[in-house]
């Protein structure tokens, strides 16, 4: 039976802990950095050589205690920055997320997809978010509920059935999959609430000149965008009037002028039930004109927008 000696024990653990101290030591004085060559460097061209003070330090008695406080406090340090660093990228801002009907919103959004903030951009918006406090919830919960919100208000309906999604995301692949995402979700939204929908998707970057627009016309920049494409296509279109209208009118101009959207993704058929048709605007403009469709050549109907006021134009 061996016994083990006490005395040995402990100057063993005494060895252990004071090669430990040694590391920690050896680690800490390496990771300061040594300026006296700086300081000399720096005496000599004030003063010269023969100016020099002698500069000698003095070795203080070797602490372990503070070689292992400081060695702490630097773990420690990594560690918290490492947790804001974390924090930052899960709570900071990662997308942002218009929804334009009438009624514009638009959401920040962190990188885990939790809701930062939900702004109404106008006052039709302000109905729609009500009392309902997003912050906090996924985004898709939050999607579900405005849109929901917007099919109870009347805003989106048979007659009324666009609505355009706007993503902004530094990562131009992860803003156009989060894109493609959320325009999925709201087609079955719609689909499950017994509305043929048509969805306008687009993703968007940083821009100036939209960003001016948008404040400039009291509308997103999402919609500032869609409205630009359309102005600069048709310059018989003027920006003024078109941000007077909701994106159900939008997305019709732009079908009826045949106007190709860059960039933004569409499913569906924008509704016209609001307005007579095309084959009644030509009836009238017949009558009016004094003659038939069969005695015309060169007819065109389409839509067109005039001070905010949709109306078609009848040429033949």
């Amino acid at each position: 039976m061996n016994r083990r000696n006490p005395k040995k024990d402990q100057a063993n653990r005494k060895q252990r802990n004071q090669e430990i101290e040694r590391r920690l030591a050896d680690e800490v004085r390496a990771a300061t950095p040594d300026v006296m060559p700086e300081v000399l460097a720096a005496s000599r061209t004030a003063g010269g050589m023969d100016n020099m003070t002698e500069i000698t330090a003095a070795r203080r008695p070797r602490r372990p205690w503070r070689a292992l406080a400081a060695a702490a406090a630097a773990i420690a340090l990594v560690a918290g920055g490492t947790a804001f660093a974390y924090h930052q990228i899960q709570n900071g801002v990662d997308s942002i997320i218009q929804l334009d009907v009438n009624p514009s919103i638009e959401m920040t959004v962190s990188r885990s997809e939790k809701v930062l903030s939900a702004q109404a951009l106008n006052e039709d918006a302000k109905a729609i978010i009500g009392n309902m406090d997003l912050k906090g919830a996924s985004l898709d919960v939050a999607m579900n509920a405005l849109i929901g919100s917007m099919l109870r208000n009347g805003y989106i309906d048979d007659l009324a059935n666009s609505i355009l999604i706007t993503v902004e995301n530094q990562d131009e692949a992860k803003g156009q999959t989060l894109q493609a995402r959320l325009s999925a979700e709201v087609e079955q939204i719609l689909q499950d609430s017994q509305v043929d929908g048509a969805v306008l998707s687009q993703t968007t970057a940083a821009d100036d000149e939209l960003s001016q627009l948008a404040e400039q016309y009291g509308i997103s920049v999402g919609k500032a965008s869609l409205i630009r494409q359309l102005v600069a296509a048709d310059s018989m279109l003027d920006f003024a009037s078109l941000a007077k209208l909701p994106i159900n009118d939008l997305n019709l101009l732009a079908s009826s002028r045949q106007i190709a959207l860059d960039g933004v993704s569409s499913s569906g058929q924008a509704s016209s039930g609001a307005y007579i048709g095309e084959e009644q605007a030509k009836a009238i403009a017949f009558a009016l004109a004094g003659g038939e469709e069969a005695d015309v050549t060169r007819l065109e109907v389409s839509l067109d927008c005039d001070e905010g006021r949709m109306l078609y134009e009848v040429d033949f």
